[in-house]
């Protein structure tokens, strides 16, 4: 399997986020963040073109912000 480039640079990073897309409240980890979106280990996936929101949390803060669900990867399947 070919390795996704991203355009942008990004930082990789680990803290909790939360996914609300489609009536459903995923909890997750922010694996890599960049000016072109960011990356997240979900236990369960939302289909392709879902739009909602994601909120980075923080012990101080919660912010939520606009998402769309552009890609899938399997990260498992590129070590």
């Amino acid at each position: 399997m070919q390795k996704f480039n991203y355009r942008a640079p990004r930082i990789f990073t680990d803290f909790p986020i939360r996914l609300a897309v489609d009536e459903a409240l995923i909890c997750g980890r922010c694996t890599d963040i960049g000016e072109e979106g960011l990356g997240a280990a979900l236990p369960q996936l939302a289909p392709v073109g879902s739009v909602g929101a994601v909120i980075l949390v923080s012990p101080v803060q919660e912010i939520e912000v606009r998402a769309r669900i552009v890609a899938h990867f399997d990260l498992r399947s590129e070590e």
